[in-house]
C-alpha cells in the first residue's frame, strides 16, 4: 500500500482555528469573508489545529497581550483548505493547514478573544470553554 500524504481539503480535523491580531479583528467588515493582510504577499490564511494553536499564538504574537481566535469548521472551507509542512521551519515539525483563499464568514462558527495568562503566555487552558 502506498503512504499518500493528504495535500488537500480531506482535513484530518474537523475544526481549525486563525490567529489574529486586536488590529485586524477590528477593522475587519463582519459581514464580508476575512483576509489577512499577508494574504498577497503570501497567498494563503495561516490556520492552527487545537495541537497547534498554543504553540502558533505564542510564537507570532508575542508582543501582543491579546489576540483573536476564529474557531472554523473545516467541513465549510472546501478545496482551498490544505495541510502543508510549514516552511523554512526545522523547529515547527508537523503539519500546518493553510486555506487559499479568504475565510468565508459561514465557516467562522465562534471568535473570542484570547488574553496571556499572568506568566505572559497564551495557554489553551484559558480558551476551553471556547473549544
Amino acid at each position: 500500500m502506498k503512504n499518500v500524504q493528504k495535500t488537500d481539503a480531506e482535513a484530518p480535523e474537523k475544526i481549525v482555528f486563525h490567529l489574529l491580531d486586536r488590529n485586524s479583528f477590528e477593522k475587519w467588515d463582519q459581514k464580508t469573508a476575512y483576509k489577512p493582510d499577508d494574504f498577497a504577499r503570501e497567498g494563503f490564511v495561516h490556520l492552527s489545529t487545537l495541537a497547534q494553536i498554543e504553540g502558533s499564538a505564542n510564537r507570532y504574537f508575542e508582543k501582543h497581550l491579546s489576540i483573536w481566535v476564529f474557531k472554523l469548521e473545516s467541513t465549510l472551507l472546501g478545496k482551498p483548505l490544505r495541510y502543508e509542512s510549514a516552511a523554512g521551519l526545522a523547529d515547527r515539525s508537523g503539519r500546518f493547514p493553510h486555506y487559499y483563499a479568504a475565510l468565508p464568514t459561514e465557516a467562522i462558527i465562534a471568535q473570542a478573544e484570547w488574553q496571556r495568562d499572568s506568566t505572559g503566555t497564551f495557554l489553551l487552558a484559558s480558551l476551553a470553554d471556547f473549544i
